[in-house]
């Protein structure tokens, strides 16, 4: 209107490479894009086709604040806010994380998380006995929980609690890529990133958002 040039469209090659994006519109990035929407809007469906209440702090709810979280980060990806995007995927990861190891050692959709949150940090690192109960090792001592956000911590317990009562991964490749998928999630999101200025760069970003949407599809599989 005032002769100015018109701002790019968040889909357009301008817009990503104003934001620093460069290359991220190429037809192999959009394609990752692309997918995870249609995934993060089946997903979401699905959620709402299983309840349309749950209450707040049930592992019910952390599901549908996954599915929230990974559509809002996405967005956020799209609209060029890298740093913005990555912190929301990062919560959606340690969910994604927390209920797999709760449903795995017996949590039902209906139980609230609260409650077994100390419980898994003594799984994790251990209980010291009182003289008259012996010490109880812990599964992963030497990992911090880091206030129950640690992303390490938490698939290293799944993946230690799985082993302990004899249900490992049978296939290889795919704990393999569980390891490698949750390192760098660990490596690339923390949780007081929100005191930060943003740091994330775009190829750290898609692997974030492409690492998240793996373990939302292989969810089942994580606890199972």
């Amino acid at each position: 209107m005032n002769g100015a040039t018109p701002a790019a469209s968040p889909t357009s090659s301008g817009f990503w490479a104003t934001k620093g994006f460069r290359g991220f519109a190429t037809s192999k990035r959009s394609a990752v894009l692309l997918r995870f929407s249609d995934f993060s809007r089946k997903s979401m469906m699905h959620g709402f086709t299983q309840s349309v209440k749950s209450a707040a702090g049930t592992v019910q709810e952390f599901d549908f604040a996954i599915s929230e979280k990974l559509l809002e980060g996405q967005r956020l990806l799209v609209a060029g806010n890298a740093n913005g995007g990555v912190y929301l995927l990062g919560y959606a990861a340690e969910m994604l994380l927390k209920t797999a190891y709760f449903r795995f050692t017996g949590a039902g959709l209906g139980d609230e998380v609260g409650p077994r949150l100390a419980p898994a940090r003594r799984a994790g690192k251990g209980q010291r006995g009182d003289g008259i109960t012996p010490d109880i090792p812990g599964l992963v001592p030497d990992i911090p929980d880091e206030f129950y956000h640690s992303l390490r911590f938490w698939a290293m317990l799944l993946q230690a609690q799985r082993a302990e009562q004899g249900q490992s991964w049978a296939d290889i490749e795919f704990t393999l890529e569980f390891e490698r998928c949750t390192e760098r999630l660990y490596n690339n999101w923390w949780v007081e990133m929100r005191y930060r200025r943003s740091l994330a760069k775009p190829e750290e970003a898609l692997q974030v958002l492409s690492d998240v949407g793996w373990l939302r599809t292989h969810q089942t599989t994580l606890w199972r």
